[in-house]
C-alpha cells in the first residue's frame, strides 16, 4: 500500500467537502473514521506487513491531516481577517 501525503490531502479535501457542517468536532470524527478505516485496510491485506509499514501510513495520513486542519485555519484567518478590517479602528475610537 503506497499512499502519498497529497493523496491523503486530496481525499481528506472530499471528505470535509461532503460533510453537511465541516465543524472542527466533524472534522475530527472524520479523521478518526479514516485512521480506523486505514487500520481495518492494513488488516484485510493478504501478505502482512510490517509494523514500520503500517506505522509510515498512519503518519503519513496524520500530517495529511495536520497540513488539511493548518490550510483550513489558513483561509478561515483571511476570511476573519477581510471581515474585520475596520475593527482596529472601530476599538481605537471607542476608548
Amino acid at each position: 500500500m503506497r499512499v502519498s501525503v497529497d493523496d491523503y490531502h486530496s481525499l481528506l479535501a472530499r471528505a470535509v467537502s461532503a460533510l453537511n457542517s465541516p465543524t472542527a468536532e466533524a472534522r475530527q470524527e472524520l479523521y478518526e473514521r479514516a485512521r480506523t478505516a486505514l487500520k481495518a485496510e492494513f488488516g484485510k491485506l493478504d501478505s502482512p506487513q510490517s509494523n514500520g509499514d503500517v506505522l509510515r501510513e498512519g503518519l503519513k495520513l496524520d500530517f495529511a491531516i495536520h497540513e488539511f486542519e493548518w490550510s483550513m485555519n489558513a483561509v478561515n484567518n483571511r476570511h476573519w481577517d477581510a471581515g474585520s478590517a475596520a475593527a482596529p479602528s472601530a476599538i481605537g475610537s471607542s476608548s
